[in-house]
């Protein structure tokens, strides 16, 4: 029991424990890094694990030399895009099902929910979109299968969304992980990443309390 509470502990701490890990797997980090981001995309576990702070420690940790830069980034990507054609490819089968289950199910319905709202509101650019927002991103591909978007367009769009976004967050650890400021504070500086991952969930949410009195969009359709 206490080796499965060991496990989960740095599955969940993963950005804090990712230098140990390559130490400990060597070559084989980038398959388990595959894993974990095809586990994050494709069976909705950026619940739990870590999505931002992780790609800039991943990225810093490139620029210390300890892996590889272009084998990092490419496993992210396709592990990335794999992961959200499965969640599409369980939405397309299945995805109504869960929603019109009774009972609480695997998957919580509030998400799935929230990300059909941010889909009819925004059309197939969505996909693309959905990556500024923590968790809506995770079931947005699942929302597309239910509303039976081509699949080639949706993994056009995928493509679109998904590669800047992990550039961005891959090539910020890599060319500022390691500044010395940056590095002697690197805990205050992955908050301030996760705070930033969280701005386009935040904002809205205050314009909304402060503009109090519009009506509420309780009633979401997929179309």
């Amino acid at each position: 029991m206490d080796y499965l509470f060991e496990f989960i502990n740095i599955i969940t701490n993963l950005d804090k424990n990712i230098f140990e890990i390559v130490n400990m797997l060597g070559v084989w980090f980038y398959i388990f890094l595959f894993i974990m981001i095809f586990l994050e995309t494709g069976l909705f576990m950026a619940l739990i694990l870590p999505e931002e702070s992780l790609l800039f420690v991943l990225g810093s940790l490139s620029s210390a030399g300890i892996t590889n830069i272009f084998t990092v980034t490419f496993a992210i990507v396709f592990a990335s895009i794999i992961g959200d054609s499965v969640s599409y490819l369980i939405g397309l089968k299945v995805g109504n099902r869960i929603l019109n289950c009774e009972k609480e199910c695997i998957l919580s319905k509030k998400y799935i929910i929230k990300s059909q709202g941010f889909y009819n509101k925004n059309g197939n650019k969505a996909v693309i979109l959905s990556r500024l927002i923590p968790l809506v991103r995770t079931f947005v591909p699942l929302v597309a299968g239910m509303a039976r978007m081509e699949y080639s367009k949706f993994i056009v769009l995928d493509i679109i969304g998904s590669v800047p976004w992990i550039l961005v967050y891959v090539g910020g650890g890599y060319f500022f992980g390691n500044i010395p400021i940056v590095k002697d504070n690197f805990s205050l500086v992955l908050i301030g990443v996760v705070l930033l991952s969280i701005l386009p969930v935040l904002i809205p949410h205050m314009k909304k309390r402060l503009n109090r009195g519009g009506t509420s969009e309780h009633s979401i359709t997929v179309k």
